[in-house]
Parts: structure tokens; C-alpha cells; sequence
């Protein structure tokens, strides 16, 4: 059995001047020694006290950064023995269905981190959801959803999101684009007949036009998000936009453009606000719901994927007062009504604020990926333009030459490279494309040298008009396919 023996062999260090809290400190660079199997399955990690000595903290910095990781899945510990790293801990990415390697690089925007999925938290609120429920929570109950979590839901969207909403208005769903579905039934039941939608927008959106009978009219983005005026002068009934953090452009809506969609919307088309990366932001206030300013006019939707899991497979619409009726009566008739115990234990995290710890320590996690991401891509795509990166799990890269679109992505697969281009996601997808979408949801921050290395080397030879070279960039080789990645991530 291998045994660490100390600091000097786990290479740790904490720095005292940091924002990032000692015990996050000590927990995100064993998280990243696991993943890089520096510390492989089955070893031995120093006890509390022995680690807490060599580094000069406290025992209880310690002891929290391995209840961390333990919540993680990423080591295990046993009364009265020290912590082991978790058998399977280095391999958070399953192989593809035909026994494939997982990528080395996960880009695809918008995925979480499944490893910092909060397990004990998460455990206990399920298990006291089970414990404390009265008998009638596990009836077949009101399709809206539990009234406990709709009651708690309005507050903390009002506080966090600046959003207007009572209980009876919130919808909780299985998930975002089961809340964008619904909201595109309520309005194909009262006559509407075509839908505003972004372009580029996300898979899951564009098929929850037509599944809910409606035809959709591709409205343009630019630098100031999606050109309200198009959107004006078609016969839309409804748009579907996601103005604080556009997918996947990551472009912001300008005040301009908010206030004429706002006026759009009172004067009769209804707006579905798809806020599906809210709680991520780095730089400055993020722009508030735009729900906040018309809440009889906007439908908004949110979702627990990015924050928590996809699995947990919940989220929520707030529907106008005038709609909210007509939307319970199709949830129902969709499926009844989604899961109660997951929802009880949601509200519980949210009440005793275990919810939005967890979102802030996330925050600051990811907050480091990018900006080691940032640094990355400056070193070594300098003419690249970046665009979206104040908030949300991924960013655009502009390239200063164009791609074949399709080889770039066959070309990165091969070099197991999970990632898409923006053009993937229009409407009519070109076969020439000019900027990258790079997710580091997946990406650990010693990790993104390396990975922009890998994705540079493969840029070259599929480059327009260069001589395999982007940016200055060498060719590199490849290795072992790994199978396409799911263009659905990108939707909750």
C-alpha cells in the first residue's frame, strides 16, 4: 500500500495573502493531484493533525478540506484511520459506449464539475427530506410542485435574481428545458403560433419549439445580444433569449436592447428568460433577470444543473399570474408532477443557506479555471479575441483565421479533445467557422496550459488560408479517438 509521507511529497503549499480560503486552498490542489494521478487510487494521505503541522494551519482547516473532498467522492475516510484517495477518484469522465477513453480535455460549455458536487449536503437534506416529510408530501400532489420549495425558490430568486414571483407563480419542472417546453405549450394553447428564437442558440431550445407545435423565426446576435428589432418586425408571438449571459455568444443584452424587448413584451409577445448560468459571475454585478421589470409579461426559467448536477434534474418556470393556471394544467398532463423528495431536500439547502455556500465556493473555483484558462489563451492564441468571459462555465475565442468547421472537430476528437465551435449551434450551420467555445466547467486550472496547447496544436492544419499555423501556433500529433461529444449539455 503506498503512503504519502508528507507536504514535500503532496507539494503542497498555502498562501496566507490569497482570497481563496486556506481550506479550499489545500482541497483544490489534492482535487488536482487525484485527477492528474500524482496521487493515485488507494494511497494513503497524511492525517489532520500530521498535515496541519507541516503546512502551519489549524487541524480544522484541514479536517474541513478532507470533508470536502470526501463529499466529492474524491477520497474516503474511515473511523480512526487517515483519509485514502477513492478507488476511481482520478477518472470523473466514464469511457464512450464503445469502450473509447474518455477526452484528456473536456471543452464543451456550460458542464459542471460533477467533482464538486456537494454529496454530503446533498445526503443529509435528502435523508432529513425523507425523515421529516409529512405522509401526504408522497401523494400525488399539486403539479406546480412542492409548496415548501415554491415558497422558499421565490425568496432566494428574489434576492439573487431580482426576480418577481409568488409560490403559485413557480412551476418546478425536470429541469430547464422541460420549464421551456412548458412555457412554448402555454403559449401554442392560447393561439400563438411561431417563436423568436436566438441564433446561435442551444440544441435543447430549438427543439422545444416544434415539440410544443410551434415554428420558429431565427432572430440575429451580435455584440449587444439578439437584435430585438428583427424580433419587432416578425410575426413572432413569443421569444425565447437568455439576455444576461447570451448562449453561446456569452454577450450581455445592452440596457437598449433590454428596454425595447421589455416593450415588446407589454404590448403582448411573451418573453421565456432562459437564465441558465446566473449564480456564475466574476467580473462586477451581473445584469439582473429581465423578468424583474415585467413580471406579467416575461416567463423566467432557471434550473439546479449547473449549480448542483444535471441529475438532480430540477428546475423551475415563473409564469405570469395570467399564465400560471394553464401551466399547471399542462405539467399535469405531462407527467403528473416532478419528484418530491428531491424537491424537499433542495428547499432545505436553500433555507439553511447550505445552497448558496456551496454556489459561492463553486464560484471562486471556477473563478480560478477561467482566469488560468485567460492567462493560457493569452500566452498562446495573443490574436485571439475573447468574448463572454465575465460570467457563466465557458467563453468565446474569436480566431484571427478561419476553420473547416468539421475537421477542426474530427480533428480534435482524434486528439481527444471534447469541444464545439460557436457556429455549431446556428440555425444553418456553416462549414466555415472563426470562434471556438471553450468550457472550463471540466477543466481544472493546472490543466489549462496544457489543454490549450492540445487545442492549438490541432487549430493549424484545418486553418483558411494559413500555413499550419494559428496565431503563431506549432502543429502537434494525435492520438486515440474518443466518441463525439453531446451537443445537449449545453441545456438544463
Amino acid at each position: 500500500m503506498s503512503r504519502t509521507s508528507g507536504p514535500n511529497d503532496l507539494l503542497l503549499a498555502v498562501d496566507r495573502a490569497a482570497d481563496l480560503p486556506l481550506r479550499d486552498q489545500i482541497a483544490e490542489q489534492l482535487r488536482e493531484a487525484i485527477r492528474s494521478r500524482r496521487l493515485r487510487p488507494g494511497v494513503v494521505l497524511p492525517a489532520g493533525r500530521t498535515l496541519a503541522a507541516d503546512l502551519g494551519v489549524s487541524r480544522g482547516v484541514v479536517v474541513e478540506a478532507y470533508e470536502e473532498l470526501r463529499e466529492q467522492g474524491f477520497v474516503e475516510m474511515r473511523p480512526r484511520s487517515a483519509p485514502r484517495v477513492r478507488e476511481g477518484a482520478d477518472s470523473p469522465l466514464p469511457a464512450g459506449p464503445d469502450g473509447s477513453p474518455p477526452p484528456r480535455y473536456d471543452l464543451v460549455p456550460e458542464l459542471p464539475d460533477l467533482g464538486l458536487f456537494p454529496r454530503r449536503a446533498w445526503s443529509q437534506a435528502l435523508q432529513l427530506a425523507l425523515r421529516t416529510a409529512p405522509d401526504r408530501a408522497f401523494d400525488y400532489g399539486d403539479p406546480r410542485g412542492d409548496e415548501r420549495l415554491r415558497r422558499v425558490l421565490a425568496d432566494y430568486l428574489g434576492r439573487a435574481r431580482g426576480v418577481v414571483a409568488e409560490p403559485e407563480q413557480i412551476v418546478v419542472c425536470q429541469g430547464s428545458i422541460q420549464a421551456v417546453d412548458l412555457a412554448c405549450r402555454v403559449v401554442a394553447s392560447l393561439g400563438g403560433r411561431s417563436i423568436g428564437l436566438e441564433d446561435p442558440c442551444a440544441d435543447g431550445l430549438r427543439r422545444a419549439a416544434p415539440g410544443a407545435g410551434l415554428s420558429f423565426i431565427p432572430i440575429p446576435v451580435d455584440a449587444r445580444g439578439a437584435e430585438v428589432e428583427h424580433l419587432v418586425a416578425s410575426s413572432a408571438d413569443a421569444a425565447i433569449v437568455t439576455p444576461a449571459h447570451q448562449f453561446p455568444s456569452g454577450v450581455t443584452m445592452t440596457a437598449a436592447r433590454r428596454e425595447r424587448l421589455l416593450a415588446w413584451a407589454r404590448s403582448g409577445g411573451v418573453v421565456i428568460e432562459d437564465d441558465y448560468d446566473a449564480e456564475f459571475f466574476y467580473d462586477g454585478r451581473p445584469a439582473g433577470a429581465l423578468q424583474g421589470e415585467a413580471p406579467d409579461s416575461i416567463v423566467y426559467v432557471g434550473s439546479a444543473s449547473k449549480t448542483l448536477a444535471p441529475a438532480i434534474r430540477l428546475g423551475w418556470a415563473v409564469m405570469p399570474r395570467r399564465l400560471a393556471d394553464r401551466a399547471a394544467e399542462l405539467k399535469a398532463a405531462l407527467d403528473g408532477g416532478s419528484p418530491a423528495p428531491e424537491q424537499i431536500a433542495l428547499a432545505h439547502m436553500i433555507e439553511t443557506a447550505a445552497f448558496e455556500r456551496h454556489v459561492r465556493r463553486t464560484r471562486v473555483e471556477y473563478g480560478r479555471r477561467r482566469e488560468a484558462l485567460l492567462g493560457a489563451l493569452a500566452a498562446a492564441m495573443p490574436r485571439a479575441r475573447i468574448a463572454g468571459e465575465r460570467a457563466g462555465l465557458h467563453l468565446a475565442a474569436r480566431l484571427p483565421a478561419s476553420v473547416d468547421r468539421a475537421a477542426l472537430e474530427q480533428a480534435a476528437l482524434a486528439a481527444r479533445i471534447r469541444m464545439f465551435m460557436l457556429e455549431s449551434f446556428m440555425h444553418d450551420p456553416p462549414a466555415i467557422g472563426s470562434s471556438l467555445l471553450i468550457g472550463y466547467g471540466r477543466l481544472p486550472a493546472a490543466a489549462a496550459e496544457p489543454a490549450v496547447a492540445a487545442l492549438a496544436g490541432v487549430l493549424g492544419p484545418v486553418s483558411q488560408g494559413s500555413r499550419g499555423t494559428v496565431a503563431g501556433l506549432p502543429r502537434s500529433g494525435s492520438v486515440a479517438a474518443c466518441p463525439p461529444p453531446s451537443r445537449a449539455a449545453a441545456s438544463g
